[in-house]
C-alpha cells in the first residue's frame, strides 16, 4: 500500500510530466498536417497538369482541376499558377505551381519554427500531349 508521501510523488511527477506529453502528441499532430497538406498540394498540381497537357488552353478549367483535387485545402484561383515556357505546342513542357498557407495550431511549434504560419508551394511539369493555336495561359 502507497503511503501519503508516494502519492504526493507521483501526482507531482504527473504534473512535470504531463505537459510534455501533451506538447509532443498535439506537435506530431501538427506535423501530420503538414505532411498532408503537402501531399494533398502536390496531388492537386499533377492533376491540373494532366489536365494541362490535354488542354494548355483552357486556363479557368486548369484552375479549377487543381481546386476540385486539393480536398480539405482552401484555395483560390490566385493559389494556383500556369506556366508554359517555351508555348503551347505538342511536346512543350507545362507547369502548374500551387501555393498555400499552413498554420500550426499550436503556438510553441509557431514559436518554434519562428513564424505564426508559412507558405507551402508545390509544383508538377508535364509534357503537352495535344497542342493548341490559342493563347497560353
Amino acid at each position: 500500500m502507497m503511503g501519503r508521501c508516494q502519492l504526493g510523488q507521483s501526482l507531482v511527477e504527473m504534473a512535470l510530466v504531463l505537459p510534455v506529453f501533451i506538447l509532443l502528441t498535439i506537435g506530431v499532430f501538427d506535423l501530420g498536417r503538414a505532411v498532408w497538406q503537402g501531399s494533398t498540394l502536390a496531388e492537386a498540381a499533377r492533376n491540373g497538369a494532366r489536365y494541362a497537357i490535354t488542354a494548355p488552353t483552357d486556363c479557368t478549367g486548369i484552375k479549377n482541376t487543381v481546386i476540385n483535387s486539393a480536398t480539405g485545402v482552401a484555395l483560390t484561383t490566385s493559389s494556383v499558377t500556369i506556366s508554359e515556357a517555351s508555348g503551347i505546342a505538342t511536346g512543350d513542357d507545362v507547369t502548374v505551381t500551387v501555393t498555400s498557407t499552413f498554420t500550426p495550431i499550436t503556438p510553441l511549434i509557431a514559436e518554434v519554427i519562428g513564424r505564426t504560419s508559412f507558405t507551402m508551394t508545390r509544383a508538377a511539369t508535364m509534357v503537352i500531349m495535344q497542342g493548341s493555336t490559342g493563347s497560353s495561359c
